[in-house]
């Protein structure tokens, strides 16, 4: 669980439930400067099957969580950002159980806002752009469009919850440290894919985040500089069409990104 300084909710009760549930082992990881604060407030939640550990304030999300990895034991590995709460009773398992499937490189779910509006159900890229597939849903809402309720493959997750095992992590390689968070999981699907895994969507372990963005934190690189490196490091993959988006929807990123179901 990677913590930030501007975090608001945290997912302590929810996780701690879930380690005594499944079984699992907790990481909490901060930085240096705020070890202090979390500790208090992770009080009673630290001892068995939980931890806290901290890492420099320099750095990203992206290197807090090679670190983490680096300092575990496990054969499976469940990012959750600190503004997320996973609403899925059985949410562990169900992101271990694809993430375990050999032919799988990493699986990632639904995020919506507080209200229940999608912020997204898996990424396409369209026109060369990254895309949040059924952003401005409602999630109540049944439809086919962007299959927002379908586990399917999709070309990139999201950075916010998402689950690997260690046999992907050591086939791809570690989080670009280079990049923002956002873009870094972007990379490593996009990796993932060109070593033949899968990139898995499951609606079936949704989360709410509490600041309702999916952009950097504010101890990650550029946005703006983790754009340029990620167009230019992949840019044959998105001059072709998306083999996951269907080519019958139109190809202008903003119809793909805005569209909402009309009652």
């Amino acid at each position: 669980v990677v913590l930030h300084d501007d975090d608001n909710i945290l997912p302590a009760d929810v996780v701690q439930k879930n380690a005594e549930k499944f079984s699992v082992n907790v990481t909490f990881v901060c930085h240096a400067s705020s070890y202090e604060k979390y500790q208090a407030v992770l009080c009673d939640s630290l001892g068995h099957r939980c931890s806290l550990i901290e890492v420099p304030d320099y750095f990203n999300a992206p290197s807090a969580m090679n670190y983490a990895v680096s300092q575990v034991e496990g054969d499976c590995f469940i990012f959750v950002d600190g503004s997320v709460l996973p609403k899925t009773p059985d949410w562990v398992a169900v992101l271990a159980g694809f993430a375990m499937r050999p032919d799988v490189g990493i699986v990632g779910t639904m995020c919506c806002d507080q209200s229940g509006i999608i912020l997204q159900a898996g990424y396409t890229h369209v026109s060369g752009q990254m895309v949040a597939l059924s952003r401005g849903v409602d999630r109540d809402l049944t439809g086919y469009l962007f299959y927002p309720h379908t586990v399917r493959n999709v070309s990139a997750i999201d950075c916010r919850l998402f689950a690997l095992s260690r046999c992907s992590y050591n086939l791809i390689g570690a989080f670009d440290e280079t990049l923002s968070c956002e873009y870094a999981i972007f990379d490593y699907s996009f990796r993932s894919s060109s070593k033949e895994k899968l990139v898995v969507y499951t609606p079936e372990a949704w989360a709410m985040i509490s600041n309702g963005s999916l952009g950097a934190r504010g101890a990650d690189k550029s946005v703006i500089n983790s754009l340029g490196i990620f167009s230019s490091r992949w840019c044959d993959v998105l001059a072709n069409p998306d083999p996951f988006f269907s080519g019958n929807f139109s190809d202008r990123p903003t119809e793909a990104s805005l569209y909402k179901l009309k009652i």
